[in-house]
């Protein structure tokens, strides 16, 4: 923001930049318009002239890029792939650098797979949503101040919607259709056209603008000396740098690979449904001498408001080990096996049948 506010307070002239003061307000967080105007061109060829200033160009660059890849309806689809793909590799760049730095640990796309209406990537913003519930509002006659309406109404409204979007598409195409619709001398100036995709990709196209992508994001950050780190660790290439995000993802117990996991992850406490946890086997034997010895050495004053205590057992356990004499844990998703990868969000339960259950730690309020 500073080198931003030093183009504003010392630049010649306005007309170069066209920016102010109050375009620069951090606390306005929703002022989209000012995001336009700071990631215009002119503003970004200041910044990229001087070295010192590199880095927020590189910042708004991308910022540029997510408007253009998400939110700009008159980008094509190459383009956007492009754009993304951009912004992907060049903050894999910067978090691997990062994580060398200090010393701390892609989609696949079927041809055919997904319905040409999915490639209008700006319909699946936030603003887009929030417009069709406003317009739906407006929907109601002057004469009713009612202003919320169930599913049903919407439905029936959003089918005059369509009705309505339709014709207004039609009177942007052509000056001469039958209906035209007053219009804000504001919006009047908006000369945003909408782009019809009708061209398809294939796989082997799409991987070469993933390709390009990847050169250009090496290309972006190689003035901030950033390749030098990335090139002595052999991670300047596509492959390699892949394998060591997802690593350092994994290693940050924030990546759970599902394909080889048959386990719960967090996301499902989430559920609402009723839960049990597993039936215990009548004629399961508790052999074990040790666990034994550990389970009557609990002393009952340990015990929580669930009925369960803290023990320690052998390392390849967890050191967060419980044991319970309670049998109902409505409520609580109970497993009898996990994956090795979640133990650290895993509490361990002996139940009084003898067996070994696992409960996420959340859920006992660890």
């Amino acid at each position: 923001m500073f080198h931003l506010e030093h183009i504003v307070k010392t630049y010649n002239s306005k007309f170069d930049h066209a920016l102010v003061m109050s375009d620069l307000n951090p606390s306005d967080r929703q002022n989209y318009r000012s995001c336009e105007k700071i990631s215009r061109d002119e503003i970004l060829a200041i910044l990229e002239s001087d070295d010192d200033t590199y880095a927020t160009f590189l910042y708004i660059k991308l910022l540029r890029y997510i408007i253009d890849a998400f939110i700009n309806k008159a980008t094509s689809i190459q383009d956007r792939l492009y754009f993304a793909w951009t912004i992907v590799f060049v903050c894999r760049l910067w978090r691997t650098w990062l994580n060398l730095e200090f010393k701390s640990s892609t989609q696949k796309i079927h041809e055919g797979s997904l319905p040409s209406e999915s490639l209008q990537i700006p319909l699946f913003s936030n603003q887009s949503c929030e417009s069709i519930f406003r317009s739906s509002r407006s929907l109601t006659g002057t004469q009713s101040t009612m202003v919320n309406f169930t599913v049903k109404d919407f439905l029936h409204r959003a089918e005059k919607l369509t009705i309505l979007q339709n014709i207004k598409a039609l009177e942007d195409q052509t000056q001469h259709y039958q209906l035209q619709f007053p219009k804000h001398h504001k919006h009047q100036k908006n000369n945003e056209k909408i782009v019809v995709f009708n061209q398809s990709l294939n796989v082997t196209e799409i991987e070469t603008i993933v390709l390009q992508a990847f050169a250009h994001a090496k290309e972006l950050v190689s003035k901030l000396d950033i390749n030098i780190l990335l090139e002595e660790y052999n991670l300047l290439e596509l492959g390699a740098l892949s394998v060591e995000t997802y690593n350092s993802l994994k290693r940050s117990n924030r990546v759970i690979d599902s394909a080889t996991s048959n386990t719960f992850t967090d996301s499902d406490s989430d559920n609402d449904d009723n839960d049990n946890f597993n039936s215990i086997d009548d004629n399961d034997d508790f052999n074990n001498n040790d666990d034994n010895d550990d389970f009557n050495s609990i002393d009952d004053n340990d015990e929580n408001q669930y009925g369960i205590s803290m023990i320690n057992d052998d390392d390849d356990i967890p050191d967060n080990i419980l044991q319970s004499n309670r049998t109902d844990f409505s409520g609580m998703r109970v497993f009898d096996s996990i994956d090795q990868a979640q133990k650290t969000h895993i509490l361990m339960l002996k139940l009084m049948a003898k067996k070994n259950f696992y409960i996420n730690k959340r859920h006992v309020g660890i």
